[in-house]
């Protein structure tokens, strides 16, 4: 009995701790993710736990992927890899050297993993994949947007937007020329809409979110303004 209660115990704080640690990474993906488009995100969200999880996942399949190679060149090679071991320290500052090094590793595949895998996986994995959405108001809101070049097939109705982002107070619309950060309260509600055209947008939404992230924005100027 006793030994069953140690090994629960331990199963519950390697779960806590797990929790925990996909927790941070998720949060750090996020801000690194939203940052690049001048935002921050909420400090508490569950979803930052998937994301977290998501990332190890992805993680540990490049590592499989890499120790499969190192595998395949070790019996093409005459010299074996492993003889050339990465923890293997020859001196009191290879160590720090070395983990020096896969640092940095591990912070340039984070920030690839914000930039380019995490937008391409759907939310209910955690990842950021943008959103296809309508937003729904009084004609006075909806006319407003008009401002940003935001069309309307109705009054109360906007056209397909790219929305990149959404919490329980903000929802982020990225445009071609600038982002929106739109107060959900000011609307009546967000749906998404069947359209013939629905690939058409959802490329040029996936294309808009790249062109912005990291700062690349490009910014179009209208030919009759110059």
């Amino acid at each position: 009995m006793e030994n069953i209660r140690k090994k629960l115990e331990l199963t519950t704080k390697f779960i806590a701790i797990f929790i925990g640690i996909s927790y941070a990474l998720g949060f750090i993906i996020w801000n690194i993710y939203l940052q690049s488009l001048g935002f921050y995100p909420d400090l508490f969200q569950g979803r930052f736990i998937l994301t977290g999880i998501i990332f190890i996942l992805v993680t540990l399949s490049f590592l499989g992927i890499v120790l499969l190679i190192k595998t395949i060149f070790e019996r093409i090679l005459p010299v074996r890899i492993r003889d050339y071991s990465f923890f293997e320290f020859k001196n009191d500052f290879s160590w720090a050297i070395r983990f020096g090094g896969l640092g940095i590793i591990i912070i340039i595949f984070t920030f690839i993993f914000s930039f380019f895998i995490f937008p391409t996986i759907p939310g209910y994995f955690g990842g950021a994949k943008p959103k296809l959405i309508s937003l729904i108001g009084n004609e006075q809101d909806i006319t407003y947007l008009k401002n940003f070049s935001i069309k309307n097939p109705s009054t109360v109705q906007t056209e397909l937007l790219c929305s990149a982002y959404d919490d329980s107070n903000y929802i982020i619309i990225i445009l071609e020329d600038r982002i929106l950060a739109l107060k959900k309260d000011l609307y009546k509600g967000f749906v998404s809409l069947p359209n013939k055209d629905y690939d058409k947008y959802a490329g040029e939404c996936k294309d808009t979110i790249i062109s912005n992230l990291m700062g690349w924005r490009i910014l179009k100027t209208d030919e009759k303004n110059d």
